[in-house]
C-alpha cells in the first residue's frame, strides 16, 4: 500500500469459532474495510474504500442491496442497529448517515462537526448514535425517523488525536471510546 496506509484487503472471511473453519469469503466487495452483522445474523453490511456499502446475504453469499451512498469520501465505519431496521455510516466527510436496513435507502444525514468521522454505535435501544471523530470528540444524537439531534460531545482531553472506536454498554448508560492518542 501507499507509505502509512494499509494495504486493502481483498475478501471478508466469516468464521465458525467452535470448528475454526471458514464458512462464507465473500469477494465482491472491494477493499472492505469494516463491517457489521444484522441482528438475526443473515446479512452482513461490508463497508469499502471504493464502493458503497453493500449488504450481503450469508446464506447465499449475494448481494442483497447496496446503501443510497454517494462517495466522495470514504466512509470508515458501519454499525447496524440492535432491532435491525436502521444501518448507520461514519464517513471520511464528517457525516453519520441513518439508512433503512432492508433496503439501503438513505433516511436522514447528521451533518456535524468535529472532522472525520471514523467509528460508529447504535445504543441498546436505537434511540441513540455515537460517532467518534478525528477532532478528539465522541458525539451523541437522539435518532428518530425524522432525524437526530445533537445531545452531548465526549471529549479526549488527554491528546485530542481522534476517536477511533466507539461503543455502547450492553445497557445504554456509557460509551466507550477508543483515543487514537494513547501509546503504551
Amino acid at each position: 500500500g501507499l507509505q502509512g496506509y494499509p494495504v486493502p484487503a481483498r475478501s471478508v472471511k466469516v468464521i465458525d469459532l467452535a470448528s475454526g473453519r471458514i464458512i462464507r469469503e465473500i469477494r465482491s466487495v472491494p477493499s472492505p474495510n469494516s463491517t457489521t452483522f444484522d441482528p438475526t445474523g443473515a446479512r452482513l453490511a461490508i463497508t469499502s474504500w471504493e464502493v458503497p456499502t453493500t449488504v450481503v446475504d450469508l446464506a447465499s453469499g449475494d448481494v442483497a442491496f447496496a446503501l443510497d451512498e454517494v462517495l466522495l469520501y470514504p466512509v470508515m465505519d458501519t454499525a447496524w442497529s440492535p432491532d435491525g431496521q436502521s444501518i448507520a455510516t461514519a464517513g471520511f466527510d464528517g457525516g453519520v448517515r441513518v439508512f433503512d436496513g432492508g433496503t439501503g435507502h438513505q433516511r436522514f444525514s447528521i451533518h456535524g462537526t468535529g472532522g472525520h468521522a471514523f467509528a460508529v454505535d447504535w445504543s441498546p435501544d436505537c434511540r441513540l448514535v455515537v460517532a467518534g471523530k478525528s477532532d478528539g470528540t465522541a458525539r451523541v444524537w437522539i435518532v428518530n425517523e425524522g432525524g437526530a439531534r445533537e445531545v452531548i460531545t465526549l471529549s479526549a482531553h488527554d491528546t485530542r488525536k481522534g476517536i477511533e472506536g466507539v461503543a455502547f454498554s450492553p445497557d445504554g448508560t456509557r460509551v466507550l471510546t477508543g483515543d487514537l492518542g494513547v501509546t503504551a
